[in-house]
């Protein structure tokens, strides 16, 4: 296929560089990679339409002595385009660009530079090697490339994450957050209070304290908060798919580090790339059929969860679970996305001939306004979120 653009990072190029016919560069935006291939769409004749208003116009401004070049060579390219002629397409779009030239000073500036810039995207669409041209499995294994980057990028994170020592952390009975309109708040549960009981007894562990909350119906806890112990409570656990939660968050403590050899860091950093995926699915699943949103992150909830990461010494786990995120994003059967290029050359390939540029552009169109709703949606749970914990307590 003809690349004419090969970027890390997306546009526009902080360097770039010519090899061939492909620029090379490192893109501004940090989301990936961008690669430009030609022929995305199958070019059909009614794509000339700027062509078309110039043949027109120069038409009524010629002269009579004056022979009509431009007409015949646009029917002759909208005709060519049409059957799928690679070598007669290429032909007939010189032709028509000679054309032009010929009748330039019959048509005003505005339509022939509209018209230049159509020659040029359909000639690159019309080449022999355009993205259209190829095989169903060549078009699918070059789509998938992209995604298999950010898997491959994800996994090679997590086994050196594993290889240079996992911080391990351990939770304690000292709360961190409490949720805005929880039973917790409602209790009158505080960040820095230490849960000492639950239900009269004393806490062992978190896991016991958990355990508890879950089996019970109504729960009243003890704390030690400024060096006094209060009674909280009691209060009724919110029921959540099929846990019960009051509604607050364990602090956690460093306790030491776990070291791994290559084969075992490999191997855990497979078994995550799993489960993650696999969590990934559920959620999907979950918000879609449940609405539920508590796993639903965006751009404001990655930069925070990253900042927190840092701290903890998690960024590389981070790091990878985000570029796995876009690769799963990115197999989506919605156009623009990869996965939507996948399921339209399966269709074509059912239909056995190639679908139009119009088609594309429309289910794309339809494609973007759901992502743009999508992340107004993935934005607001984010602020609603660093609100939440904004406001902890009374």
């Amino acid at each position: 296929m003809r690349v004419t653009k090969f970027y890390v990072g997306f546009p526009p190029a902080v360097v770039k560089r010519s090899f061939g016919e492909t620029e090379y560069g490192i893109g501004l935006i940090p989301l990936g990679g961008f690669v430009r291939i030609v022929g995305m769409g199958r070019p059909h004749g009614r794509d000339l339409r700027a062509c078309a208003e110039a043949a027109e116009k120069a038409a009524e401004r010629r002269p009579a002595d004056q022979p009509d070049r431009l007409t015949p060579a646009l029917q002759r390219a909208q005709a060519v385009l049409d059957s799928g002629d690679a070598a007669g397409s290429a032909e007939a779009l010189e032709r028509l660009s000679e054309a032009l030239e010929h009748d330039i000073e019959l048509i005003d500036e505005e339509r022939v530079a509209w018209c230049r810039k159509e020659l040029q995207r359909v000639s690159e669409d019309a080449d022999r090697r355009a993205y259209w041209r190829q095989p169903t499995w060549r078009r699918v294994v070059a789509i998938l490339a992209g995604p298999g980057a950010n898997v491959l990028a994800a996994f090679a994170i997590l086994t050196v994450f594993y290889a240079l020592g996992v911080p391990n952390y351990k939770p304690t009975t000292s709360v961190q957050q409490v949720q805005v309109n929880s039973p917790a708040q409602r209790m009158g549960l505080r960040p820095g209070d230490v849960v000492v009981g639950v239900q009269g007894r004393p806490v062992k562990d978190v896991q016991s304290l958990r355990k508890t909350i879950q089996t019970s119906k109504s729960v009243t806890l003890r704390v030690r908060r400024n060096g006094a112990i209060r009674t909280l409570g009691p209060a009724k656990p919110r029921k959540v798919g099929d846990q019960r939660l009051l509604g607050f968050v364990f602090d956690v403590k460093r306790d030491g580090t776990l070291h791994f050899g290559p084969l075992r860091s490999t191997h855990l950093a497979e078994q995550e790339l799993w489960l993650v995926t696999k969590g990934t699915g559920v959620a999907l699943k979950n918000l879609v059929f449940r609405g539920d949103r508590g796993n639903v992150q965006g751009v404001v909830g990655i930069v925070r969860e990253q900042s927190t990461a840092v701290g903890q010494g998690l960024y590389l786990e981070q790091l990878a679970w985000l570029s796995l995120s876009l690769a799963l994003f990115n197999l989506l059967p919605f156009l623009p996305l990869d996965g939507g290029h996948v399921l339209f050359a399966l269709i074509e390939r059912l239909r056995r001939k190639p679908l139009s540029r119009e088609i594309y552009e429309r289910v794309s169109l339809v494609g973007i306004s759901v992502f743009v709703l999508l992340f107004l949606f993935v934005l607001q749970q984010d602020v609603g979120r660093i609100l939440d914990n904004a406001r902890p307590g009374p």
